[in-house]
């Protein structure tokens, strides 16, 4: 599935209904503004960094956690290092660094 954007609705907004489109050319400036403010309420996670504050916090947060649970395990004196949580910190750390390496440009 493609990926939502808020230009593709705002054009199909605007060339899906016909008093729209006749409007579009009676007053251009009104029609685009209103489709554009009608676009981002319909498609508001595109620009909603709060999101990926939380996810980079929670990743983040599970490095910690197991950093922490690995020193607790080796100052008690246990031998051998649970695989689930090796496991669960390397993931994180994966997605961290997915999340947080730049895009590459087009």
């Amino acid at each position: 599935m493609a990926e939502a954007r808020s230009v593709d609705y705002m054009v199909n907004a605007v060339l899906g209904d016909p008093a729209t489109k006749a409007r579009l050319v009676q007053d251009p400036d009104d029609v685009l503004r209103t489709a554009a403010a009608q676009a981002k309420v319909a498609i508001p996670i595109l620009g909603d960094k709060m999101v990926y504050r939380m996810v980079v916090g929670f990743l983040g947060g599970v490095v910690v956690i197991v950093a922490v649970g690995l020193i607790v395990l080796a100052y008690a004196g246990r031998t051998g290092t649970p695989e689930g949580l090796i496991a669960l910190g390397s993931a994180a750390v994966g997605a961290l660094a997915g999340l947080l390496a730049p895009a590459p440009s087009r």
